[in-house]
């Protein structure tokens, strides 16, 4: 049943997304002794039309004419947590598995889908399954693969193109900002002589370099952002129906405050409200 629940509040929370406000557990998910309907998926085009998503796209293409723009999507959480897509990858796809990877080519003007998923796993980690089953009619993107076809395709693309864009600055995630992740990263993992990581993105763009070594690597961090500034009538809709969310929890929160009242009742309030509406 917390499956179900979940699938029915994933418009909710790619909403939130948009105002950055943080992950939370849903609620109102108790078991039902009763049966149990199999609740509809919401399809990404009740939210943000594929066209849309397609037409961002286009635009990216548009910005990389002599190569490929590599997306990667968020990674799943190795402790179980509830999946939330970086909004880069979103932005492009509306597709909210984990583990997926977007291909956008500027030379030949398609996309590829890159997906680790079947139709089970789909189905147990309250996605569509019809991502899944039949992935180009659900997500209007040209081609979709298994992911284990990503680095063969990479292999044939260097040869034939050799210039790869990529973002090299941290994905975005709920309540993230790049940059502030960035600087973290650098402080306390990058700049720790014990440590010296790097960021997921610097080590993939490290590892294509290597796997490729004839390729140009570009970055491509600046032009997705300056996509993303200019917002659609859809994003406005969404931007505005948050802020209505916003506004309903807020309220209750300052109804319920009371002296003595532990903050973290006053946040779990918060969350119910904004699940709730």
């Amino acid at each position: 049943m917390g499956m179900l629940c979940a699938a029915r509040l994933d418009p909710l929370i790619r909403t939130f997304l948009l105002l950055t406000v943080p992950p939370f557990l849903p609620v109102g998910c108790a078991p039902d002794p009763g049966p149990v309907e199999e609740v509809a998926y919401v399809i990404p085009g009740e939210l943000v039309e594929n066209a849309e998503y397609a037409g961002r796209r286009q635009r990216l293409m548009d910005e990389v004419p002599d190569g490929i723009a590599i997306i990667p999507g968020a990674t799943s959480h190795l402790a179980g947590d509830q999946f939330f897509q970086s909004n880069d990858f979103f932005y492009f796809t509306g597709v909210e598995a984990p583990d997926a990877w977007l291909v956008v080519d500027g030379v030949n003007r398609r996309s590829t889908l890159f997906l680790t998923l079947d139709e089970h796993d789909a189905r147990g980690e309250g996605i569509p399954p019809e991502l899944a089953t039949d992935p180009v009619a659900y997500t209007g993107i040209e081609e979709a693969r298994p992911v284990e076809d990503l680095q063969s395709f990479l292999q044939t693309h260097a040869q034939d193109i050799g210039v790869f864009y990529l973002s090299h600055q941290p994905e975005e995630l709920p309540g993230m900002n790049t940059s502030e992740v960035f600087r973290a990263f650098q402080r306390t993992i990058t700049d720790d002589p014990l440590d010296g990581r790097l960021t997921r993105e610097l080590q993939l763009a490290g590892r294509l370099q290597a796997l490729f070594p004839g390729v140009e690597i570009k970055d491509c961090f600046r032009t997705i952002q300056i996509m993303r500034k200019v917002k659609s009538p859809a994003e406005v809709d969404l931007v505005r129906e948050a802020a209505r969310i916003g506004v309903e929890a807020h309220l209750d929160f300052m109804r319920s405050t009371q002296v003595g009242m532990p903050e973290r009742a006053l946040a779990a309030l918060f969350e119910f409200v904004s699940r709730r509406e």
